[in-house]
């Protein structure tokens, strides 16, 4: 008798976290990118065995809560400039990383990109570890990894891990307990858009790789432009009108479906430590052009951990300005799904010209063509009156405020 094929989430639904390859032990799923430009599994009904593991380490990554929240929230950056300038931000991910390799002899995973592939991978040199340095804005392919972290760890390895919320999530999923020797970093994630805008931006610029998501030649804060490979040299796209990609990524049209609904878009956090961006500083005279980083000790292995780094430097936070400048530690702006394209990505370039589909995914872009002015304009108006009515930040604010996290 045949057996019935597992029931994995939906399209709506999925992460693209990957836990549910990494724990089917007859290889019977494996992922590709669809024709929207995203991860989705595929199973192979020939090797599955009908045990329905993979179905219930799915639902437990979609109803897992974690309930770890920083208490006081931090800023800081690396002592170092030059990893300051090498990083995305302030470099905390490699100065916690590279503390853990020389004190921990650690293995350090992460998120690596080769072309136009972006997969995890694990390093244990400093050396290696620059591999990871850098904002990867694409999700990663992290098949292979959580199995491979769990022999690390059982090895007696130190292990840090970094990666988006719901991979960190789908980690402490697959292990099912917490280890002495693991250390998990989430990043604060704004969504993961669809590879097509990628493939796109680098056939507008006749490129054949990624080399960097962001550089700081212009200082932090004004990188929003990507470095490519083109026939083996290093070209750094900075024209507003061959931006595709993150005029695409601003305009919020291009994620992941279940982006606009991801329940790790909370101060409850994933990770023991919770890295991005510091924003509040962007445009005051405490501006530095060599990044500052946000940081979210969660827990009290994650708060010693840093306490123990003697390469980063760090001081108190407000809640204000941490959150205020990353909406997406406190609210998974679901009402942008009125607005996204995602499922629709494929028949738009199939049915339009390139060009003319590109032009509708980076209307934050597009009001300077004529064509597409009222595009932009409208895409503009409805998002104004979105966060208009969002009242998560004060929700937020009051509940910490009243110490009701």
């Amino acid at each position: 008798m045949k057996n019935k094929l597992p029931k994995l989430a939906n399209y709506k639904d999925c992460t693209g976290c990957m836990l549910c390859a990494d724990i089917c032990n007859h290889k019977a799923i494996r992922f590709y990118i669809d024709t929207n430009g995203f991860w989705k599994p595929v199973i192979n009904e020939h090797n599955c065995v009908g045990c329905k593991l993979c179905e219930t380490k799915c639902t437990e990554v979609r109803t897992n809560r974690i309930e770890i929240v920083c208490r006081q929230p931090l800023r800081g950056h690396a002592i170092s400039e030059a990893v300051r300038l090498r990083s995305t931000s302030g470099g905390l991910f490699y100065s916690i990383a590279e503390h853990a390799i020389l004190s921990k002899n650690a293995v350090v995973y992460g998120a690596v990109c080769e072309g136009t592939n972006v997969f995890h991978k694990s390093v244990e040199t400093i050396e290696e570890l620059k591999e990871l340095q850098g904002s990867k804005y694409a999700q990663s392919n992290a098949s292979g990894i959580y199995t491979d972290v769990r022999s690390r760890l059982r090895q007696g390895r130190y292990v840090v891990f970094s990666g988006t919320p719901c991979q960190v999530n789908a980690l402490r999923v697959y292990l099912k307990n917490d280890y002495d020797n693991l250390l998990c970093i989430d990043l604060i994630c704004h969504g993961v858009p669809s590879n097509i805008l990628m493939y796109r931006h680098l056939a507008i610029n006749k490129g054949d790789g990624i080399i960097q998501f962001r550089t700081k030649e212009r200082g932090w804060g004004r990188d929003s432009y990507l470095t490519i490979s083109r026939k083996g040299q290093v070209v750094t796209i900075d024209d507003p009108s061959k931006n595709l990609f993150y005029h695409a990524f601003q305009s919020e049209q291009c994620f992941r479906l279940n982006c606009y609904k991801c329940q790790f878009n909370d101060i409850h956090r994933t990770g023991d430590i919770t890295l991005g961006d510091f924003w509040a500083i962007r445009f005051t005279v405490e501006y530095d052009r060599l990044g500052e980083s946000t940081i979210l000790p969660n827990s009290i292995k994650g708060l010693k951990f840093l306490q123990s780094c003697n390469n980063i430097e760090y001081r108190d936070a407000t809640w204000d300005d941490t959150l205020r400048c990353n909406p997406r530690l406190y609210t998974n702006r679901q009402e942008y799904l009125k607005t996204a394209l995602s499922s629709k990505i494929n028949r738009l370039y199939r049915l339009l010209p390139s060009r003319l589909a590109d032009y509708i995914f980076e209307a934050w872009h597009s009001k300077h063509r004529h064509l597409f002015y009222l595009w932009s304009k409208h895409l503009e108006r409805i998002q104004k009156n979105l966060d208009a009515n969002d009242d998560a930040l004060s929700d937020i604010l009051k509940k910490i405020e009243n110490n009701a996290m």
